[in-house]
């Protein structure tokens, strides 16, 4: 099974008549762009889709992590403090509105 790859991006705020006072986000990927998800506001749409749309990211660096496991001593502690560490807070800040 594989997801379509990122970078996954977030639209503007939207409203339709399928979801009736409930606006939307989409979050789309690719070239020509398609619509992966929509994340329904409940009060909560912006963290929602900003989730969603940080999943590619996130998959890569678990994946990276889990990569160098293996890996013990000091070579490991500081290839994650100057790779991954400042990468996660990237991820994070994203995905709490605020782009580093």
């Amino acid at each position: 099974m594989t997801h379509t790859p990122g970078p996954w991006r977030i639209d503007n705020l939207e409203s339709y008549d399928a979801y009736p006072g409930a606006p939307f986000r989409n979050v789309w990927a690719g070239d020509p762009a398609k619509c992966i998800a929509r994340a329904i506001d409940h009060g909560d749409v912006d963290a929602n889709a900003a989730l969603i749309a940080a999943a590619p990211d996130l998959l890569n660096l678990v994946k990276g992590l889990l990569e160098l496991w293996p890996m013990s001593g000091y070579e490991l502690d500081a290839y994650i403090g100057s790779t991954f560490i400042s990468e996660a807070e990237a991820i994070l800040a994203r995905v709490k509105g605020k782009p580093k």
